[in-house]
């Protein structure tokens, strides 16, 4: 269903609504609408408690099969914090760790048969660069045809350009579009494989306003470039920010090391210390611990085994639905249909309750 069907599906549903009022919803309105019921949706889909069933997100098919296409296993390198843990950046699109019978199905890979000593540890740089989004005054007030032209490169390499998207050629027909381009950018940058780019936060550490562009694997790169236009002269401005380097620390395991791949247990963290501590709740090698905090993986370990990666899978965040810019969702027709029924109910619920209890009933469905 692209993006104008949610938009007639929308209305058609609304009428209700639209007939009692003055004003019509504005487009902005649908897409804000749409994009917060499904969020909503993913949530009530991964919590038990909202399944009459009592049965987890894994348990019951159709709720499976509906976030099916957000599934994204991943595999995540663990890195030196200090001698008894290992720490992992979970990934930029990660919209929750799936949860299964309140335990989340997380495997590290757990290596065993030496003991700490003669593990060593390996250098390895990785280039961060939080640059500020052009704000308003940087644009000399011209926010609008600023972003016509607009261009990310990282050294001498385009990696994003509003030229590519037809309702960017001539620039943000609409100041709301200014903070839409954010999430776009967002999604075009990481598809790449050489470089992610993180809004605001990365590695326990806050970028105010800004982009925060990451190199991957064993990639790097000097600088993050912003060019786009202005309203004085004719020529592109061009922004450029140097990238620092960060080092992290990576276990050099032995090809001699056994690896055994074990189901990991994840500990809240008001949970944490008590339990890495207990000497019958303590990590093994059997029954090793994750805790997930502010973005961050933690594996705490012991003298006999460390893990160096985990394997988890996670519902990415879904695409947000905008009309101006032409983008759909990531659901198909049968979700997406479900999706605004619960979406008009809520809306009815707060503008009209004497309607909310007939609309209810008709919209009625149990899994």
């Amino acid at each position: 269903m692209t993006v104008q069907e949610i938009h007639i599906e929308i209305d058609l549903a609304l009428q209700d609504i639209n007939s009692n009022r003055r004003e019509k919803f504005f487009s902005e309105e649908k897409d804000w609408l749409f994009n917060l019921a499904t969020r909503r949706f993913i949530s009530q889909r991964i919590n038990p408690k909202s399944n009459p069933k009592g049965q987890g997100f894994q348990s019951t098919i159709k709720r499976y099969q509906d976030l099916d296409q957000l599934l994204v296993p991943s595999s995540i390198p663990l890195y030196y914090l200090d001698d008894n843990t290992s720490y992992g950046i979970l990934p930029q699109n990660c919209h929750e760790v799936i949860e299964e019978s309140g335990i989340r199905p997380l495997l590290a890979r757990t290596d065993c048969g030496l003991r700490y000593s003669d593990f060593s540890l390996i250098n390895i740089d990785r280039s961060v660069c939080p640059v500020l989004f052009p704000q308003t005054t940087q644009l000399n007030g011209n926010t609008l045809n600023a972003f016509k032209g607009f261009k990310i490169l990282m050294d001498n390499t385009v990696i994003y350009d509003t030229g590519n998207y037809p309702a960017l050629v001539n620039g943000l027909t609409d100041t709301d579009l200014y903070f839409t381009i954010i999430d776009q950018i967002l999604r075009e940058v990481n598809k790449r494989t050489d470089v992610e780019v993180r809004w605001e936060q990365f590695n326990d550490h806050r970028y105010d306003f800004s982009l925060i562009f990451v190199s991957l694997g064993n990639n790097s790169f000097n600088t993050i470039s912003y060019q786009y236009t202005s309203n004085v002269g004719t020529s592109p401005v061009t922004v450029v920010t140097n990238a620092i380097q960060q080092r992290y620390q990576e276990y050099n395991i032995p090809n001699t090391v056994n690896r055994i791949e074990r189901p990991s247990r994840v500990i809240k963290t008001a949970d944490y210390l008590n339990t890495i501590y207990h000497p019958h709740w303590k990590p093994t090698w059997q029954s090793p611990i994750v805790h997930i905090e502010n973005g961050l993986v933690k594996v705490p370990h012991q003298k006999r085994f460390i893990s160096n990666t985990l394997n988890l899978t996670y519902i990415r965040k879904p695409n947000k639905i905008n009309l101006s810019l032409n983008q759909g969702s990531d659901f198909g027709d049968s979700v997406i249909s479900e999706i605004i029924s619960n979406m008009v109910t809520d809306i009815i619920a707060k503008v009209d309750p004497q309607l909310f209890p007939v609309y209810k009933n008709q919209d009625n469905f149990v899994e």
